[in-house]
């Protein structure tokens, strides 16, 4: 029986696997809801819809989790 809690389960996908599904979950919100979402890195091209960033996922790549506090004087969120 397959649970969670067993040693290879953090070893079952790759960096690659993951970033296969991660690319069909993002366009298929896209093409459901394109008012909604968008795979667009440019800021000012994305209409105040939400970012959905895959290309990112890799190893090796950092990113900022929601809510981080910004590098600046009062990191701000």
């Amino acid at each position: 029986m397959y649970t969670w809690e067993t040693e290879e389960s953090f070893d079952m996908f790759t960096y690659d696997d993951t970033r296969i599904f991660s690319e069909f979950v993002c366009k298929f919100l896209c093409e459901q809801e394109p008012g909604w979402f968008t795979t667009e890195r440019l800021k000012k091209n994305r209409n105040n819809r939400l970012y959905l960033d895959y290309v990112q996922h890799k190893a090796g790549n950092t990113l900022a989790a929601s809510y981080s506090p910004r590098g600046n004087e009062k990191g701000l969120i």
